[in-house]
């Protein structure tokens, strides 16, 4: 029910330029933190879709051509 995975479905959708963005990602939850972030960033494989009465992982394949990562300390 994540509105993370209905805006992923949407950008998995584009095509040529339309589909590259840049994207950051924080992980605050080790010590001292970690950035993530590329320029130019697609989805390259959207996260299968499981109906039931149990909740389940998502997972998305992301291609990022500029990858750089950065401690926050």
């Amino acid at each position: 029910t994540s509105p993370s995975n209905e805006f992923l479905y949407g950008l998995s959708r584009r095509r040529l330029d339309r589909a590259i963005i840049s994207a950051v990602i924080v992980d605050a939850n080790t010590h001292g933190g970690i950035r993530i972030s590329a320029s130019q960033s697609r989805v390259r494989r959207p996260a299968n879709y499981e109906s039931g009465p149990e909740v389940t992982n998502r997972e998305w394949t992301i291609f990022c051509a500029d990858l750089e990562f950065a401690d926050n300390a």
